[in-house]
């Protein structure tokens, strides 16, 4: 294994502060020993220009000295193809808003590499007729405060327990700053919900249809095992009420960069993996070659490439 030549991180900021995806990106790029990482971020979102200190914080710790101050999309293109000041790198990973995610999509066709897809948020839950109501109702605010372009949803079996959660949801959402609690509604309203299923194994059906980034089981604890091994397609899963979103998101060490859009299904958060590469390496000697000899002459002739097979037949003649 062998760390890529350079990476690009973007670190959202046109929202709000998060020095927290400023080191779930970069500690594993460092680790993986990345000769080349620029981190990207936007100014705070009020006005004066200024990015994050904590952000700065964070890359000085971290030995980063490339960070640049640039916008979204355009900072997205920056990386990609390069500027005057800006270097251009292979890969670019990081959660961003739709058009932050379009936008890394897009430098794909430029050849550069990204991770699919990093946002918006959307966060899962599973409930039965054990869950603690308040306490759920707490965790689904989590991801929800984010964005309205967030999406929360609650998949349940028992109709009581969803209706004591809602009733916790509406005291709390009106606790919260109006910018926060705008965006809770929308991601639980408009854009999640509630879904109630007859049993744990519908619930985890639901679950591998839609493959959220972030999904917590508030579970009894002698049903999670069997939940844990159904779910194929999460990005994460938090086992227990004692496991909230935000302590994923901060402290537990788990990836907290996750693929959304239903590419859990097919991809893996942000690890040191995602920044090293691999090469194959291989040696034969002449005894192998013979064994080999006929398979390879078969598929030759088969497919039509006539050098491959010659390879082969004429090797050792004069």
């Amino acid at each position: 294994m062998s760390p890529i030549a350079s990476a690009g991180l973007f670190v959202p900021g046109g929202k709000a502060s998060y020095p927290s995806v400023a080191y779930q990106l970069a500690v594993p790029a460092v680790v993986a020993g990345v000769p080349n990482i620029s981190l990207l971020v936007p100014p705070l979102p009020n006005g004066d220009g200024n990015v994050d200190p904590a952000v700065l914080v964070i890359c000085r710790m971290l030995g980063i000295t490339q960070v640049y101050r640039a916008n979204g999309p355009a900072g997205i293109a920056a990386l990609g193809f390069g500027t005057q000041r800006i270097a251009p790198v292979r890969k670019i990973v990081g959660p961003g808003s739709p058009a932050v995610t379009a936008a890394q999509v897009e430098m794909q066709r430029h050849g550069v590499s990204t991770m699919m897809v990093l946002g918006p948020t959307e966060a899962m839950m599973v409930a039965d007729d054990s869950t603690d109501a308040r306490r759920a109702a707490l965790d689904l605010l989590i991801e929800a405060e984010h964005g309205e372009d967030s999406t929360v949803v609650l998949v349940a079996t028992d109709r009581s327990v969803v209706d004591e959660i809602d009733a916790h949801l509406a005291k709390f959402i009106t606790a919260l700053p109006p910018q926060r609690a705008t965006a809770a509604r929308a991601a639980l309203g408009t854009n999640g919900g509630v879904l109630l299923v007859a049993t744990l194994a519908e619930a985890c059906d639901v679950v591998n249809a839609f493959a959220p980034e972030h999904l917590q089981l508030a579970l009894a604890p002698q049903r999670c095992d069997d939940v844990v091994s159904r779910i194929t397609n999460a990005g994460e899963i938090l086992v227990g009420q004692d496991t909230p979103f935000s302590a994923a998101n901060f402290v537990l060490g788990v990836p907290a960069s996750l693929p959304t859009s239903g590419f859990a299904a097919v991809s893996s958060g942000i690890t040191v993996a995602a920044f090293l590469k691999s090469t194959a390496v291989a040696t034969s000697n002449g005894a192998a070659l013979r064994r080999m000899r006929p398979t390879i002459e078969a598929l030759a002739d088969h497919e039509g490439f006539v050098a491959h097979g010659n390879a082969l037949r004429e090797r050792n003649t004069s």
